[in-house]
């Protein structure tokens, strides 16, 4: 029985039972009929309670990121980082945009905002600032 409060046991980590057990391989008659239920205490440890009162820990190192680099999966990533990130083509798109974007009435507008914002600060540094004098 699993207790969900503690943790999550992986099905994987079940094939790690027969081992535990003494077993070749993993065999589902003989694991419930040996197995009375498997506590997680703590994060990557199982402990598997059997039927006649022994408790045997198990480590259950998580190997999930070495599962997934199968070699059609490395070859994939492979060619990816052979890409070149930015070609001329993508630079220049990008910098054209980027100018597009600040027109003369957005730069206008950013320095109004930033003369405003330069006056409070200085302002609220001096300790004159139209909040401190509110009584």
């Amino acid at each position: 029985m699993l207790n969900p409060k503690e943790g999550f046991i992986h099905p994987r980590h079940l094939l790690s039972c027969a081992d535990a057990l003494g077993l070749d391989e993993f065999d589902e008659t003989a694991f419930l009929a040996q197995v009375d239920h498997i506590e997680v205490p703590k994060r990557y440890q199982i402990e598997i309670h059997l039927k006649d009162g022994r408790v045997i820990p198990k480590d259950c190192t998580p190997t999930g990121h070495q599962d997934c680099w199968t070699q059609e999966y490395r070859d994939k990533v492979s060619e990816q980082r052979r890409m070149p990130k930015w070609t001329e083509e993508r630079r220049k798109k990008q910098s054209d945009a980027i100018r597009a974007s600040f027109t003369e009435e957005r730069r206008q507008r950013m320095s109004e905002t930033m003369k405003k914002v330069r006056r409070e600060r200085y302002w609220h540094s001096t300790g004159k600032s139209k909040r401190s004098q509110q009584p």
